[in-house]
């Protein structure tokens, strides 16, 4: 991200669990605020691990969070899908009216055998919603992130977001789950521990306000927040927005939709439904509106007059239209720069 038009803060809370498990190690316990629901888990080295080692084993916690974010960085034996140890990141966990924990119906995100599965488990029944590729190797620190608001999921490993679900129909019921954990995947004889670090837990709410108190060095490559503290709203465990653009030369060299086929030949695909289509369109009507209302190409007050009307019009549409989307303005070429 080089272009930052906005930072947001979400109302309300934001951290509702922050564990580095920065304690003594322990054979018996995880500490913190966690329920071991199955098994034991235990402290090595300020990370989590299950002693008890068996498939299924499972610690959550109860922050109360339908919408939120779950993050933690992951490690195990993740190369093969089977044979394998590796810890899953558990959400939307269903709680009765009385507290038990019902380990029969959630949600869940691993990485084995070289992809990333979103999966459910209803009443008992496990299986996959959907999955994405990727290199999945042993012993190697995965940061495993899953974003849920509404019935909307999506799920980012290394930064990188590589699934985008909606939950439909029935599947709809764990939106009010309110429980999120770890479990514990082992099948066969894996050769790698296991371990999670850092885990993170962030309630969103549906009413952000801007924030102001930020600013953007002039090589665009440095952003800075003003001063942590309750008068702006920004504090340590504050959950930040920030949305911005890129230059087009930094996405992937591929020929998938979207990115530049290479840095050299610099073939950009654009579907011509896409709103940024429309966009890019009509910003080009204004170019060139502008262009031909210029007494230097155009020779003809009368037609000059008409085409600086339709700059205009064309350019208040696509003010509208990129505020609408929420997008950035296209970067002017060099050959039109004044």
């Amino acid at each position: 991200m080089r272009d930052v038009w906005r930072a947001s803060l979400p109302w309300g809370q934001g951290a509702k669990i922050e564990d580095k498990f920065d304690r003594a190690d322990s054979t018996t316990s995880a500490g913190g605020d966690w329920t071991a629901t199955s098994a034991t888990w235990g402290i090595s080295s300020e990370r989590l691990y299950s002693v008890t080692d068996t498939d299924g084993n499972l610690l959550t916690q109860d922050p109360d969070i339908q919408d939120g974010i779950v993050q933690a960085i992951v490690r195990g034996t993740l190369a093969s899908g089977t044979v394998y140890r590796s810890p899953s990141l558990c959400f939307h966990i269903r709680e009765d009216y009385l507290g038990a924990i019902d380990t029969n119906n959630m949600l869940l995100v691993r990485l084995l055998g070289g992809v990333v599965d979103l999966r459910k488990v209803d009443g008992g029944t496990e299986s996959s919603l959907t999955t994405a590729t990727l290199t999945t190797s042993d012993g190697v620190d995965y940061l495993l992130r899953v974003i849920y608001t509404g019935s909307l999921i999506r799920v980012f490993v290394d930064d990188i977001e590589l699934i985008t679900y909606n939950l439909l129909g029935l599947n709809q019921k764990y939106l009010t789950f309110p429980r999120v954990g770890v479990r514990w995947d082992k099948a066969g004889s894996p050769a790698t521990a296991a371990r999670v670090d850092d885990y993170r837990a962030y309630k969103i709410t549906q009413a952000y306000t801007d924030h102001h108190d930020w600013g953007q060095s002039a090589d665009l490559r440095d952003l800075s927040f003003g001063l942590i503290g309750a008068y702006n709203g920004l504090w340590n465990s504050a959950l930040l927005e920030v949305e911005g653009g890129a230059p087009l030369s930094e996405l992937g060299a591929d020929t998938t939709f979207g990115t530049l086929a290479s840095d050299t030949t610099a073939a950009l695909e654009v579907q011509t439904t896409d709103p940024a289509f429309r966009l890019l369109m009509e910003y080009a009507k204004a170019e060139l509106y502008d262009l031909m209302s210029e007494p230097a190409w155009n020779p003809d007050p009368a037609s000059r007059a008409d085409y600086s009307r339709m700059a205009d019009k064309a350019a208040n549409s696509a003010t509208m239209l990129r505020d609408k989307l929420r997008m950035p303005k296209p970067q002017r070429p060099l050959m039109y720069a004044y």
